[in-house]
């Protein structure tokens, strides 16, 4: 699949972008499950931004 929305990445990325898509989706699962199911996902994407994700 990522070769499919990504055909020009790095052979190299794939195996690191997989691995920080599958943890972040297992982060927002977490998160649901010990907050709700109600998600700000504008303070998700400052808290990457601020982490220099």
């Amino acid at each position: 699949m990522i070769r499919t929305l990504l055909p020009s990445l790095d052979e190299n990325a794939v195996v690191p972008l997989t691995t920080y898509a599958v943890a972040g989706a297992d982060g927002l699962f977490v998160h649901r499950e010990t907050n709700g199911d109600a998600i700000d996902l504008s303070s998700v994407a400052r808290a990457a931004r601020k982490a220099g994700i």
